[in-house]
């Protein structure tokens, strides 16, 4: 996994602080948290207009509104 991601940056997002951290530690116990990036919040509140990759899990919370705002805002 880590030799997948050489050279790029991923940000993790998600609006449960304890499922957040439990991400954290995880990149962190493979040695790659420099190329990552936590936040807390709703997946339609994070402005992804410069990635060019956004993976959306199943389960998240207002996914319609979700849906709609990476729309407007993707390149």
């Amino acid at each position: 996994f880590a030799q997948g991601i050489s050279g790029t940056s991923v940000t993790i997002c998600d609006c449960n602080q304890e499922t957040l951290l439990l991400s954290k530690k995880f990149i962190e116990g493979m040695g790659i948290k420099n190329r990552f990036q936590f936040r807390i919040g709703f997946a339609h509140e994070l402005d992804v207009s410069e990635y060019d990759l956004v993976w959306l899990a199943a389960m998240i919370e207002r996914k319609a509104e979700a849906l709609r705002a990476l729309h407007q805002t993707l390149r």
